[in-house]
C-alpha cells in the first residue's frame, strides 16, 4: 500500500545511515509486508528505521529563484529531492515580459472600463478627474513597466 502525500502523490523515503543516505523509495516497497495506518508510519517507526522523507519544498524567491528536482541529498539534517537555482537571464526577461504584457491589459481594461465617461451627453461634474486617470492609464499601456503605480479610479459626480 503506498501512502499518498499532501498533494496525493506517493512520499518516498530515503534511509539515512551516519549521514549517508543508503537507500530510497516508497515505503510500500521498502516494507512490502507491513501495513501502515492511513496516515503512514508514525514518527517513531521512521525513526526507528532511519527513514526520512524526502522534501520536495523548499523556501526560495520565485522572482529570482526556481526549484529544480534532484538526487536527493542531506542539508542541515533534512533530506531533499529539490534544489534552488537562480533563474537564467532569458527567464528573467520572460518574467518581466509577462508582467509587463499583463499591465499593459489591465490598462487597457480600466481605459476601456471609464470609455463612458467621456460621452458628450455623460452629465459628468468631473470629466476632466476621468481624463487625467484616463492619460495616466494610457501612459501605462504605451509604456507598460513590471512595477506601476495604478492612478486612483474617480467616484462618479454627476452635474
Amino acid at each position: 500500500m503506498d501512502t499518498p502525500g499532501r498533494s496525493g502523490a506517493t512520499m518516498i523515503y530515503a534511509r539515512v545511515i551516519n549521514g549517508v543516505i543508503h537507500d530510497m523509495a516508497p515505503i510500500s516497497d521498502l516494507y512490502p509486508t507491513t501495513t501502515f495506518p492511513a496516515g503512514g508510519p508514525s514518527q517513531e517507526f521512521l525513526a526507528s528505521e532511519n527513514l526520512q522523507e524526502i522534501q520536495l519544498r523548499k523556501t526560495y524567491n520565485p522572482s529570482t529563484e526556481k526549484l529544480v528536482q534532484v538526487q536527493p541529498y542531506i542539508e542541515g539534517g533534512v533530506v531533499y529531492g529539490v534544489s534552488v537555482l537562480a533563474l537564467t537571464p532569458e527567464e528573467l526577461t520572460a518574467i518581466d515580459n509577462s508582467i509587463k504584457l499583463q499591465n499593459e491589459n489591465t490598462a487597457k481594461q480600466l481605459l476601456a472600463a471609464t470609455d463612458w465617461t467621456q460621452l458628450p451627453d455623460v452629465a459628468l461634474a468631473n470629466r476632466q478627474e476621468f481624463q487625467a486617470y484616463r492619460d495616466q492609464l494610457r501612459q501605462i499601456a504605451r509604456n507598460p513597466q513590471t512595477t506601476v503605480v495604478w492612478p486612483v479610479l474617480p467616484a462618479n459626480q454627476w452635474q
